[in-house]
């Protein structure tokens, strides 16, 4: 350890028998650090962005003076206290390649062996990339016989919504496109 740090940590243990707001500590002589619960670990000099656990088990980002994501086992939340809060899948590349999935959503869970499956697939696949005419498709993909098997489509190119399994029967697919809406504003299926 340098002694930058040791002098930093030696600081910080006398500080946090004084009983300040924030300090670290080494955890049995090795290299892993701790922060007490509740306590704030600062990305901005002490201001209004900061990591803390603000409840057990429950990791908590702020920036801004909002709590705009929790951590906890079995959920995360994103959440904003004026705006919609947003989930944001960002493809950073220099050209983003189409047909490449740019988010994916899984909805995992483990079978009967007990082996982890995604039971739901969600993806958002660029089909045009060309400043000003940028175009693609959401798809909804279910376990089926043990394989992900595309559901439903929304390509913004081809202006159409795909069901590629009958609702009922999971049978043939249906394809509705703008031609099928009737002017009642009606869907036909088949001959109209």
């Amino acid at each position: 350890m340098n002694k930058k740090i040791s002098i930093l940590l030696l600081v910080s243990i006398a500080a946090l028998s004084a009983g300040t707001a924030f300090a670290i500590t080494p955890i049995g002589g090795g290299d892993d650090i701790s922060i007490p619960t509740t306590k704030k670990f600062y990305l901005d000099g002490g201001s209004n962005t900061y990591v803390r656990e603000s409840a057990s088990d429950k990791m908590s980002i702020t920036t801004g003076g909002s709590e705009v994501l929790t951590l906890q086992p079995d959920v995360v939340t994103v959440s904003r206290s004026e705006n919609v809060g947003q989930l944001r899948f960002y493809g950073n590349r220099a050209v983003q390649p189409v047909g490449a999935a740019i988010g994916q959503l899984d909805y995992r869970g483990n079978n009967n062996m007990p082996t982890p499956i995604t039971y739901v697939r969600e993806q958002v696949v660029p089909t045009d990339v060309t400043a000003g005419s940028e175009d693609a498709y959401y798809r909804v993909l279910v376990v089926q016989n043990g394989v992900l098997t595309e559901y439903v489509r929304v390509d913004s190119g081809l202006q159409q919504v795909q069901v590629k399994k009958d609702l009922r029967t999971f049978g043939n697919d249906i394809l509705l496109d703008g031609g099928n809406i009737l002017s009642t504003g009606d869907i036909c299926i088949g001959t109209c």
